[in-house]
């Protein structure tokens, strides 16, 4: 397994399948792609294809990557961007591991690997995760809840090159003061 950051233009729309799965609680079975979604991950994909190794995540830009399995197929999405809510921190949207690998610890991986990846591209010592779902994914992972705001469960980490710290009690408040 290799994470990248996803910049193939012939594969949008085998990522667009996996990455649609995020915005799903696995209650449906088909899964449409909008066309909001399909816009906003295509200037997504533009933003992340300009991107040169010394890239920095930055406000308005999400950065794409993928999680390949040993066939190069794409088996996971992720998308990490400041955050527009609290600020100072990188947000992570769009986790999602393709159907036929869930269930395997895919998911947990690929958060490491991209934690490791946006500690080396953000000035941010603070992460969030976040859903518009219950959050089952993330609390199996034992990451802790910190709160909700605008719709969504947040799910707060310290960014470290090498760990991934889940915040005390999972206290949104402390989360924020160590801003």
């Amino acid at each position: 397994m290799k994470l990248e950051r996803f910049t193939n233009p012939y594969e949008l729309e085998d990522y667009l399948k996996v990455m649609i799965l995020s915005m799903y609680d696995g209650k449906r079975k088909h899964k449409p792609i909008t066309r909001f979604f399909r816009q906003e991950i295509t200037r997504a994909f533009e933003h992340t294809a300009k991107l040169d190794d010394n890239y920095e995540i930055n406000k308005g830009n999400w950065v794409l990557y993928a999680l390949r399995n040993d066939y190069n197929e794409i088996v996971g999405t992720i998308a990490a961007g400041e955050d527009y809510h609290f600020g100072g921190c990188v947000q992570l949207e769009y986790v999602a591991i393709r159907e036929d690998c869930q269930q395997r610890g895919l998911g947990k991986l690929m958060i490491k690997a991209v934690h490791e990846e946006v500690a080396r591209h953000t000035r941010f010592k603070n992460s969030i995760l976040s859903t518009i779902h219950e959050g089952g994914f993330y609390e199996k992972g034992r990451y802790e809840p910190g709160g909700n705001t605008y719709g969504r469960r947040l799910y707060p980490l310290l960014l470290y090159p090498k760990n991934l710290i889940s915040v005390p009690d999972g206290s949104l408040d402390k989360f924020t003061r160590l801003l």
